[in-house]
C-alpha cells in the first residue's frame, strides 16, 4: 500500500438540510395483519466475498447528504475502501483511472497536474497526494494525463459499460488503478424521450458501471455533474440527476463529490459560455486550469482539479484507515407498515431489497386505479411535510427485478395511493403525513423481488413537470 503521510482533515462531509420542511413519523396501530420482517440487505444469498452486495443502512453505514464538498470517510467508508483493497491487492494505490465524457477529458482538467504550471496556493497540504500519483508511471505518462479507454467526448455511462470487454474493464486491466475517478450524466440525460424517461435507464447504466468496478477491486470515486444552463428544461432536471449519482454511490459507500455543489457559488456557476462545459482561469492569453489560488477557484475546471484532488486525498487517507468525519446514528426503522424507514431530510437516497422482506399488505392499489398484480413484497417509508411540498421520488431496479414506486395517504392502504408509476412520480402534497411504498409486481404469478435505489428530491421552482 502506497505510504501516505499527510490528510486534509478540514474538508466537511454532508450535513442534513435544516429547512427541509420535513420531518420522519411513526404510523400508529397499523394492523397489516402480516408478520413483521426486518429489512436487512445483509442476509443477501450472494457470496460473503462479492462487495457487489449492498451494505445494511441499520449497521455501520454513512448516509450521503446534501450539504458538503465531499461523502463522509468514517469507518462504513473506509472499511468499504479497505475491503475493496483486500479484495484485489494487485492494482495499483499510486494509479487512478478516468471515466467520463467531455467535462472529463477536456484540456483543461486533471491532465493539467502533470502538464501544465500547478500552483497548490492555501492548499499545500494536498501536495504529497499530487505527488503519489504524478511519480507513479502508467505507460510513459501519468494517471492525470493518460487518455482512457473509457473517457470520451459526448458519451454515456452505457457507452462505458458497452463493448466486450466493457470499456471501464478494458481500461482497467491496461492500467490496474485502484481508484476511478467517474462522472457521467450530461449526455445521459438523452437516454430517453423526454428527461423524465432517461432517469431510470441512466441509474441502471451507472450502478453497472459501479458494480464492474468494485467486482475488479476498483474504488469508484463518483462526481455531480453540473448546471446545464444552455438548457432551461435541461436544468430543472439536473437535481434528479445528481440524486440518481448520489444513491449509485451511497449504495456501494464509496467516495462522491459533490461538484454541483462546489460550482454553485462560483460567478456563472463555473460554466463556460456554451452553458454546459467549465470556464478556466486565463492570465495572458493562457489557461492556467491548475492554479488553485482564490482568483483560480472562481472558475469552474480550476474548481473540479482541486474537488477530485481533494477526493483522491480522502481516499488515500482510507488505505491507512484514517477517520475523517464522525460516525452517526443507526438509522431507525425497518421497512415495514409498523416501523417504516423515516425519509426526514431531502434529497434522499436509499438501497432496499423487496426480496429479503416477508411484509406484503398491499395487493392492488386501486385509490390510483391500478389493476397492476402488486401482491409482492413490499418496502416501506414515511414522511410527514409541514407545509405545501412538490416531490419527485423515483425508484431504480435492473435485471429481472421489477418494484414499483406507489405515494400513499397516512391510511396506509391501497385506497389510499394518491400516485404511482414504474419509475418516477412527480407530485405537490399538502402538510400531513404520506408513506412511501416500493411494491413487487408479480407476472404470471411470479414476484419480481430485488434490489432497487430510491431518490427523493423537491422539484425546482416552476418545474412544469410537478404538478
Amino acid at each position: 500500500m502506497t505510504a501516505h503521510p499527510r490528510y486534509a482533515l478540514f474538508y466537511l462531509g454532508f450535513t442534513a438540510c435544516a429547512d427541509s420542511g420535513l420531518s420522519a413519523i411513526r404510523p400508529q396501530d397499523t394492523d397489516t395483519g402480516e408478520p413483521d420482517a426486518t429489512h436487512d440487505s445483509s442476509q443477501s444469498e450472494q457470496d460473503e466475498t462479492d462487495l457487489s452486495s449492498a451494505p445494511d443502512p441499520r449497521g455501520d453505514f454513512a448516509f450521503y447528504r446534501a450539504g458538503g464538498r465531499h461523502s463522509p470517510m468514517n469507518a462504513a467508508t473506509v472499511a468499504r475502501v479497505q475491503e475493496l483493497l483486500d479484495m484485489a491487492p494487485a492494482l495499483r494505490d499510486d494509479v487512478f483511472m478516468k471515466a467520463g465524457d467531455s467535462i472529463t477529458v477536456h484540456a483543461d482538467a486533471v491532465s493539467c497536474f502533470a502538464t501544465d504550471p500547478v500552483d497548490l496556493d492555501r492548499h499545500g497540504v494536498l501536495q504529497a497526494t499530487l505527488d503519489t500519483f504524478l511519480f507513479s508511471d502508467v505507460d510513459g505518462t501519468t494517471p492525470f494525463d493518460r487518455d482512457s479507454l473509457a473517457a470520451l467526448g459526448a458519451q454515456t455511462a452505457a457507452w462505458a459499460i458497452s463493448d466486450q470487454p466493457p470499456r471501464v474493464i478494458q481500461e482497467v486491466e491496461a492500467i490496474q488503478p485502484r481508484w476511478a475517478l467517474t462522472q457521467f450524466g450530461t449526455n445521459d440525460m438523452r437516454s430517453g424521450a423526454t428527461f423524465a424517461e432517461g432517469v431510470a435507464p441512466f441509474g441502471e447504466d451507472l450502478w453497472e458501471l459501479a458494480d464492474l468496478m468494485v467486482q475488479e477491486g476498483v474504488v469508484p470515486i463518483l462526481l455531480s455533474i453540473p448546471s446545464r444552463e444552455n438548457l432551461t428544461d435541461a436544468n430543472l432536471w439536473v437535481p434528479t440527476y445528481n440524486v440518481v449519482i448520489r444513491s449509485v454511490v451511497q449504495r456501494y459507500q464509496t467516495p462522491f463529490a459533490d461538484l454541483h455543489h462546489a460550482l454553485a457559488p462560483l460567478p456563472g456557476q463555473g460554466l463556460h459560455v456554451d452553458g454546459v462545459h467549465l470556464n478556466t482561469l486565463e492570465s495572458l492569453g493562457e489557461h492556467m486550469p491548475c492554479d488553485l489560488s482564490d482568483a483560480g477557484l472562481d472558475h469552474g475546471n480550476n474548481q473540479r482539479n482541486l474537488l477530485q484532488l481533494e477526493a483522491l486525498d480522502r481516499a488515500l487517507a482510507a488505505v491507512d484507515g484514517a477517520l475523517l468525519d464522525p460516525e452517526e446514528p443507526p438509522y431507525p426503522g425497518d421497512g415495514t407498515p409498523d416501523d417504516p424507514f423515516p425519509i426526514d431530510w431531502l434529497p434522499f437516497v436509499h438501497h432496499g431489497d423487496t426480496s429479503v422482506s416477508s411484509v406484503a399488505t398491499i395487493d392492488h392499489y386501486t385509490g390510483c386505479d391500478a389493476d397492476q398484480d402488486e401482491s409482492g413484497a413490499e418496502v416501506w417509508y414515511v414522511v410527514e411535510l409541514h407545509e405545501p411540498t412538490s416531490l419527485r421520488a423515483a425508484v431504480i431496479d435492473r435485471g429481472v427485478v421489477d418494484v414499483d414506486i406507489h405515494i400513499l395517504d397516512d391510511s396506509a392502504t391501497g385506497e389510499g395511493c394518491l400516485d404511482r408509476d414504474h419509475h418516477l412520480v412527480d407530485t405537490t402534497l399538502e402538510p400531513g403525513a404520506y408513506f412511501v411504498v416500493v411494491d413487487t409486481y408479480v407476472a404470471d404469478g411470479a414476484p419480481l423481488a430485488g434490489e432497487f435505489l430510491l431518490v427523493l428530491v423537491g422539484c425546482e421552482p416552476d418545474d412544469p413537470d410537478c404538478r
